[in-house]
């Protein structure tokens, strides 16, 4: 429950800033929720219990962090804008990282 309405904020505010031309208040909002995730959370779970992390789920989800921000990096490469085209490209590819982790990662998981 708390990780929806977590994601649920991060998508109002970036839509709320996006409208009231704020929009980089938005996109810092989103990447430092990401690296707060990725150090404090993690660390913080890691310096009390070891955490075990399957091969495959290590390779699937770094592999799809490393391309989206690659797929960013390379939207920002050619405009300092990202467009509606862009959302709905990073969208179709949210989209298909989740049905790969249900296709291959569902069964793994009890």
């Amino acid at each position: 429950m708390t990780k929806r309405s977590l994601f649920t904020a991060s998508v109002v505010t970036a839509v709320k800033s996006a409208r009231r031309n704020v929009s980089d208040l938005g996109v810092g909002n989103i990447l430092g929720a990401n690296v707060a995730n990725l150090t404090l959370i993690l660390g913080g779970a890691t310096s009390f219990q070891d955490v075990e992390i399957a091969r495959s789920e290590q390779l699937l989800n770094c592999s799809a962090l490393l391309l989206g921000m690659a797929l960013v990096g390379w939207m920002l490469l050619f405009s300092r804008r990202m467009y509606g085209r862009d959302g709905i490209v990073l969208i179709g590819f949210y989209v298909v990282y989740i049905v790969l982790v249900v296709a291959l990662l569902g069964d793994d998981r009890q």
